[in-house]
C-alpha cells in the first residue's frame, strides 16, 4: 500500500513540474540553442570543397615529410578551406601560434611533453601520481592525422549544450518542486495531509531527479543524433589525441564522449538535488536560478585564484568545470588505499555522495519546517 502511495505521489509531482509553463518554454528553447550550437561547432567543414580540400592529408602518418608540407604551405590569410588548416591549428595548440620553418616531430614532441611537465608541476602532482602517469601514458604520439573538426564539434556541441541545460534548464524545472508550494501558500496543508511526511518528499526529490536526468538526456540525444545524421559518426573513431595534445588515456572521441555523458548523468543527480535543497531555502524559483549562476561565477574565480591544491581539485571537479574539451589536461588523481583513480572515475562518484549530501540537508530543513 505505502508503494502505491509512493508511486502516486512521485507521478503527481513529476505531472507538476511537466505542468510548469516555464519549464516546458525553457525546454523548447534549449532544443532550437541545441541545432545552433551544433551548426555553429560543425559548422567549419560542413560543405564538399571544405571536405575535399582537407581530405586531402587524411589517413597519412604525421612525420617531418606532413609537417614540412604543412609549414611550406601555410595559410595566406584567405577564408577559403586550406587542406592543412587543421592540422596547423592541432599543431599551433602544441607549439604556439609562430610555427617555425624547421619545426620536426620531435620537437613538437618535446613541446608537448614540456607543456605536461608544467601542467603537472603547476598542479603540485605527488611522486605517486607522477609515477601513475608515467606507466599509465601509452599515448602514440602523434600518431596518424585524421581531420579532428567534426569530432571536436560532438564534443564542443555536448558539452556547451551541457552547460545551457544545467544553468538554465535544471533550475527553471526543478526548482519549481518547492517552490511553487511556498509561494501558492499551499505547503501547509501538503504537510497536514496523510502523506505528507518524509513519503512526500522523497517522491518530491525523486521526481525531480527523474525530470533532470531525462530532460537533459533527451536534449543532449537530440542533439547528438541529428549530429549522427547530418555529419556521421565515422569522425568518433580518431584518437581523442587529436582532439586534445594534452590527453595521457589512450582512447577514441567516441570513448570520450560516453564518459563524458556518464559524468553529466551523475552530476545531474547532483545539481537538481542541490537545486531543490536551494527551493526550499529561498522558496522562489528565480532566486534559485540566480544562485546557481552565482555559484558558476564563483567556481570559475575560485579556479583560478585558488591554490590550496585539496579545494583546488575539488572546484576544479565540480559539474560547471569539468565537462569541457581539456578534461584530459586534469591530472590530478585521488589515491584510495594506494589506487589512483583519475577524473574520469571519481567525479561521478563524488557526484552521487554530493547528492545524497543535498538529500539528507533538503530532509533535515523539510522536517523542521514540517513541525
Amino acid at each position: 500500500m505505502k508503494n502505491n502511495c509512493f508511486g502516486t505521489l512521485f507521478l503527481f509531482e513529476l505531472k507538476k513540474i511537466l505542468k510548469s509553463k516555464v519549464a516546458v518554454i525553457t525546454f523548447f528553447i534549449l532544443l532550437i540553442v541545441g541545432f545552433i550550437n551544433v551548426e555553429s561547432a560543425m559548422g567549419d567543414n560542413a560543405d564538399i570543397y571544405a571536405q575535399n580540400e582537407l581530405g586531402k592529408i587524411e589517413g597519412r602518418t604525421i612525420d617531418d615529410t606532413l609537417i614540412k608540407e604543412m609549414v611550406d604551405n601555410s595559410e595566406d590569410g584567405s577564408e577559403s578551406p586550406h587542406t592543412y588548416r587543421n592540422l596547423n591549428l592541432w599543431v599551433a595548440r602544441i607549439w604556439g601560434t609562430v610555427i617555425p620553418e624547421d619545426l620536426t616531430v620531435y620537437k613538437l614532441s618535446q613541446a608537448r611533453d614540456s607543456m605536461i611537465e608544467q601542467y603537472m608541476y603547476d598542479e603540485k602532482l605527488s611522486e605517486g601520481e607522477l609515477q601513475y602517469w608515467k606507466e599509465k601514458n601509452d599515448v602514440d604520439f602523434p600518431g596518424v592525422w585524421h581531420d579532428d573538426m567534426d569530432a571536436k564539434g560532438y564534443i564542443n556541441a555536448t558539452s556547451n549544450l551541457y552547460l545551457f541545460a544545467i544553468l538554465f534548464l535544471l533550475p527553471m524545472g526543478v526548482a519549481v518542486v518547492f517552490a511553487m508550494e511556498y509561494q501558492h501558500k499551499t505547503d501547509p496543508l501538503i504537510r497536514a495531509s496523510k502523506f505528507g511526511d518524509k513519503r512526500t518528499y522523497y517522491a518530491k526529490m525523486l521526481a525531480g531527479i527523474t525530470y533532470a536526468v531525462v530532460s537533459m538526456l533527451f536534449v543532449i540525444g537530440i542533439a547528438l543524433a541529428y549530429m549522427a545524421i547530418r555529419y556521421g559518426t565515422d569522425c568518433l573513431g580518431i584518437s581523442t589525441l587529436l582532439v586534445d595534445p594534452f590527453l595521457l588515456i589512450d582512447m577514441t572521441a567516441k570513448e570520450l564522449l560516453i564518459r563524458m555523458v556518464v559524468i553529466m548523468i551523475a552530476s545531474c543527480v547532483m545539481l537538481s538535488t542541490m537545486t531543490m535543497f536551494l527551493s526550499q531555502t529561498f522558496k522562489n524559483a528565480f532566486a534559485v536560478l540566480g544562485a546557481m549562476f552565482g555559484f558558476w561565477f564563483l567556481c570559475a574565480l575560485l579556479n583560478v585564484v585558488v591554490k590550496f591544491r585539496p579545494l583546488s581539485q575539488f572546484i576544479s571537479s565540480l559539474p560547471y568545470m569539468v565537462v569541457a574539451t581539456d578534461i584530459g589536461k586534469e591530472y590530478r588523481l585521488v589515491n584510495i588505499f594506494g589506487r589512483y583513480f583519475t577524473i574520469f572515475d571519481y567525479a561521478p562518484v563524488m557526484y552521487i555522495l554530493l547528492g545524497i549530501l543535498f538529500l539528507t540537508l533538503g530532509r533535515i530543513v523539510y522536517g523542521r519546517q514540517e513541525r
